[in-house]
């Protein structure tokens, strides 16, 4: 596509120029498409990352995790902590003391642990960056770059 001086403009890489660049770097776009999205989906429902965040350093029963949570309902917060046992990521401990009798609480499966760290980064690049993410959204703006092809 030729640009305002003349130039070509690039846009996105075909599929087949992005799978040739992948291979190249030994991924398996298919798989790796498969993952990014199923966690996407996972990560993409509402409270998700804030219930992991907030179950990562320890177990927490529900109600004090509810309490932690302001603006979540106990019973969003039920149906979330069940579709993040169903995905394998939390898992809910019953613990029995002479004291409390029959105690409930959730914490984060191994598999669930190993995925903490990558939300903890993402938090910190929020965190960082959030100022910027909110201009742009709300100003509508969009990157363009244009390049010279040989």
């Amino acid at each position: 596509m030729m640009g305002l001086g003349g130039e070509t403009v690039t846009s996105r890489q075909t599929s087949a120029e992005g799978a040739s660049d992948a291979a190249a770097v030994g991924i398996d776009l298919v798989s790796h498409v498969k993952g990014v999205a199923t966690l996407s989906h996972i990560l993409g429902r509402k409270w998700t990352t804030t219930i992991l965040i907030a179950l990562a350093p320890t177990p927490v029963r529900h109600g004090p995790l509810c309490r932690r949570l302001s603006g979540i309902s106990r019973k969003v917060l039920h149906e979330s902590l069940n579709n993040l046992i169903e995905d394998g990521i939390v898992e809910k401990v019953i613990g029995v003391d002479d004291l409390d009798g029959v105690s409930v609480s959730y914490g984060l499966t191994p598999l669930g642990l190993s995925l903490a760290p990558v939300l903890m980064q993402m938090d910190q690049w929020c965190s960082r960056y959030l100022d910027e993410l909110i201009d742009g959204e709300s100003t509508g703006a969009t990157q363009i770059r244009v390049e010279r092809t040989h």
